[in-house]
């Protein structure tokens, strides 16, 4: 986990917030007292995507092929299990 999150602080930076994908069949939301929480589970991402939501949680994640996934939340970002980024790959996630 520490290289993960070590790996994590390095590709912070400011960058602008690419297009969110509008196919929003990998993903459920659900409002709570919170705010609304976005589940992006499963997944493998193969082409460039970012994920938005006031709190996203991940989980069982791969991030392929030179793909970049990007979370964005307002509150919370929450990384359950496994989170994979082969070579070439990129994972970016911020709180704004």
């Amino acid at each position: 986990m520490l290289l993960l999150l070590t790996m994590t602080m390095i590709a912070c930076q400011e960058a602008p917030v690419e297009e969110l994908v509008q196919d929003n069949s990998a993903m459920t939301t659900r409002s709570d007292d919170e705010g609304k929480t976005t589940f992006f589970h499963d997944q493998t991402v193969s082409s460039n995507r970012t994920v938005q939501g006031d709190n996203v949680e991940t989980q069982n994640t791969v991030v392929s092929d030179g793909a970049k996934l990007t979370i964005v939340a307002s509150q919370n970002i929450t990384i359950l299990t496994t989170l994979n980024v082969d070579a070439e790959s990129e994972f970016e996630m911020r709180i704004q």
